[in-house]
């Protein structure tokens, strides 16, 4: 019998021990790091898991000082009552003293009712102190207006008082409740907002008087975080205001797809004291967003008030990698104290911690500060990966080809892309806080900028080259009349590239009239230029500015009067001339900060133009358009770049400044292209960002989001708003 044939049983391999340990360990840490930074992770890759929710039509809001009601409501698109609406302001209230107490003076000429609910818990369970009830005395400016009422946290079952959002919704039905036993009204308006969100008295205003206003639409709000030292962006939208009906119900969510631009103010764990901090991330309804024991350390909350970090150490919450990227790291500073609370300016030492430079908070009484160090900014990690494929793409003869045609064809743009490798930051400027609220007086608006006052005023003198911006020049020179003692004006027969042009203001003189006697004219002929000269625009640029030197010399100026430098779309305000011609003390050269935009006042940029200056006028003052000095007084003014009204216009200029170079394909000068740029925010010359560091090459690319704000802006192109109605939202679209 044939023996059966078994094959050898072979054992299946275990692999050893050794290899197991590092797969386990990389699991774990892999386990570990998701669950620690879940959120994190989350918020990352939200622009691919979620979507935005529908964007808000957006009204425009415009203001000048001294314009009348009935124009104002005219402006958008409103009649005008003949008695005005009571205005009822409700609040849920926790904690904020003080941001209560510059609500209420802010407010307290316009709302007829201030109805205000606070708890003995907050919405997490945390008993608190009835912190208004309690300090009731500060707030008896206001007392007759107020409607205030308590609510024990008692009456809820300990099911609801372990949901915070639960707790929430029981304060605002409490509250809703409070509103109709106020004595509210069919048509009176209620505003609906948190403690910290502030509508502006400009917004009030609008909701007592405008005939036609929408029965409901949020306020945005100006965000800041911590103080007013950190502007964040105007992403705040909760605040509402309603025509109140029956059917009205306090709520803070959306309500309305319609939201008035620029309202007011959102002041965010804006507290005077660390504790306040550490009370408010136990206490509010996202407290699990405190994920650490030492979150709550007070050295470490100290630090990230000054460095203008997240308290969390989250991500920003946003629905674009764009947007993601753009509000990374801390928030920049800003030393403007102009366009707050009134009330905030004119209290300015006993609020100064909400203000530039008042970073540093109390701990507990006779606590010592800890100083912050200065956080630095993220680096991307993109940057990698584009030299990674860079150099992926000269694997190859023909891709290395292909790379160097790309090179000699976009080297513009590969430079500035590359501009924080090779160039460094020019050293950045000492910024001068600047400090403005209306009836404040000169001598309390000096003080606060640490000067003295006249007896007697300086006299400004205002020098400009002109080309042809004579629409900005009209609005400039509209707006400064009442301050500025002479207008020294020069203009040529040629542009700085050597293209004729007409003599634009010459031959306009008559739109001028209104500044007749106070304008210091002359022209120049470029023809006694020689021909290399003609050829370098910047040395032509150059002797223009030499002569406007002489043609200044000749106005009357004397020593310590003050001469302002600046091109015709550099526009200071009227608060920087006031305090130019009044302080004692003010430094003898200073660069003006001014609001950079684009196009129209639709497209606001940042505010990093810099180039006008201030001067004490001296025998040595020589007139110039560079860096001067090392100080910049903050928030200054307006540049309006590439403001024109015809298409023409632009055409002309880009062809005509100093960068013309810049034009480097016939298409540019389009005027289909060029329209299309302009409304959509975009670049003319096809460029990146001139930008010393990827994070702010990152967060300028792209188009220039659109503004729906005409405030704040110079008051005579409000006032002649129709003239001027491209220069505002909505009026993108422009003649040839």
């Amino acid at each position: 019998m044939a023996r059966e044939f078994h094959p050898p049983v072979t054992r299946r391999k275990i692999p050893p021990f050794k290899f197991l340990i590092p797969f386990v360990l990389v699991l774990s840490v892999s386990v570990i790091a998701v669950t620690q930074y879940f959120q994190s992770i989350s918020y990352l890759l939200r622009p691919l898991w979620d979507k935005p929710p529908t964007p808000f039509i957006r009204i425009p809001h415009y203001y000048a000082p001294n314009i009348s009601m009935p124009q104002l409501c005219q402006l958008h698109g409103w009649g005008i009552l003949p008695t005005p609406r009571r205005v009822f302001d409700a609040v849920l209230f926790s904690n904020e003293l003080d941001i209560l107490e510059i609500r209420y003076h802010e407010l307290l000429p316009y709302v007829d009712r201030f109805v205000i609910l606070e708890s003995n818990a907050t919405f997490t369970g945390i008993p608190k102190s009835l912190s208004f009830y309690e300090n009731i005395n500060r707030f008896a400016f206001a007392g007759s207006k107020i409607v205030y009422d308590m609510l024990s946290i008692g009456n809820l079952d300990a099911g609801v008082t372990r949901q915070p959002f639960l707790v929430e919704a029981y304060h605002r039905r409490a509250l809703n409740m409070l509103i109709r036993r106020s004595g509210i009204a069919v048509g009176d308006v209620l505003i609906m907002a948190d403690a910290d969100e502030i509508p502006s008295p400009e917004t009030v205003q609008l909701l007592k008087w405008c005939d036609g206003i929408p029965p409901v639409m949020h306020l945005e709000l100006k965000n800041y975080m911590y103080s007013f030292e950190f502007p964040v962006d105007y992403n705040s939208w909760r605040a509402t205001a309603h025509v109140f009906n029956e059917r009205t119900l306090y709520r803070h969510s959306r309500q309305s797809n319609l939201i008035l631009a620029d309202a007011g103010w959102h002041c965010s764990f804006c507290f005077r004291d660390i504790k306040e901090f550490a009370f408010k991330m136990k206490a509010y309804s996202h407290a699990d967003r405190v994920k650490q024991k030492n979150f709550l350390n007070p050295e470490r909350i100290q630090k990230i008030i000054c460095n203008g970090e997240d308290l969390f150490d989250m991500l920003p919450e946003e629905y674009t990698f764009r947007d993601l990227f753009k509000k990374m790291g801390p928030i920049p500073k800003s030393a403007s104290a102009v366009h707050l609370p009134s009330y905030l300016i004119e209290n300015a030492d006993k609020f100064k911690f909400l203000l530039p430079g008042g970073c540093l908070r109390c701990r507990t009484a006779g606590a010592a500060i800890i100083q912050s160090a200065v956080g630095s900014a993220k680096n991307s990690w993109r940057i990698c990966l584009r030299c990674a494929s860079l150099i992926f793409a000269a694997g190859s003869v023909s891709r290395l080809f292909v790379l160097v045609f790309a090179v000699t064809q976009h080297f513009q743009s590969i430079s500035y892309f590359l501009r924080p490798l090779w160039d460094k930051a020019p050293t950045p400027f000492t910024r001068i806080p600047h400090y403005y609220a209306p009836n404040m007086s000169m001598p309390q608006l000096c003080r606060l900028h640490g000067w003295g006052v006249r007896s007697s005023p300086r006299r400004v003198f205002d020098a400009v080259l002109f080309s042809n911006e004579l629409d900005i020049l009209e609005i400039r020179y509209g707006e400064l009349l009442p301050y500025v003692d002479r207008f020294v004006i020069l203009e040529s027969n040629s542009t700085f590239t050597g293209i004729p042009k007409p003599l634009a203001f010459y031959e306009n003189l008559n739109r001028f009239a209104f500044a007749g006697s106070k304008i210091v004219y002359d022209n120049i002929s470029i023809g006694h230029l020689d021909a290399d000269a003609k050829r370098q625009p910047f040395d032509v640029e150059a002797n223009h500015r030499r002569a406007l030197n002489k043609l200044i010399r000749r106005s009357g100026i004397a020593v310590g009067d003050v001469l302002i430098m600046a091109d015709a779309d550099e526009i200071p305000s009227p608060q920087t001339l006031q305090l130019l011609k009044w302080c004692d003390g003010i430094p003898p050269v200073m660069h003006l900060e001014l609001h950079n935009y684009m196009y129209s006042f639709e497209f606001p940029v940042d505010y990093n133009s810099w180039r006008s200056t201030a001067h004490l006028f001296t025998q040595r003052t020589p007139y110039r358009h560079s860096r001067q000095s090392n100080l910049i007084l903050a928030d200054a003014g307006w540049h309006c770049s590439f403001c024109f009204r015809y298409i023409k216009d632009f055409v002309f200029k880009m062809k005509a400044y100093s960068h013309a170079n810049r034009v480097r394909q016939q298409s540019f000068l389009n005027p289909e292209r060029i329209q299309k740029i302009i409304c959509n925010g975009e670049d003319l010359f096809d460029m990146l960002p001139e930008e010393y560091t990827f994070r702010d090459l990152f967060k300028k690319m792209g188009p220039i989001p659109k503004s729906e704000s005409a405030m704040h802006l110079p008051s005579y192109l409000i006032r002649k708003a129709e003239k001027f109605k491209f220069l505002l939202p909505g009026g993108c679209l422009r003649p040839v």
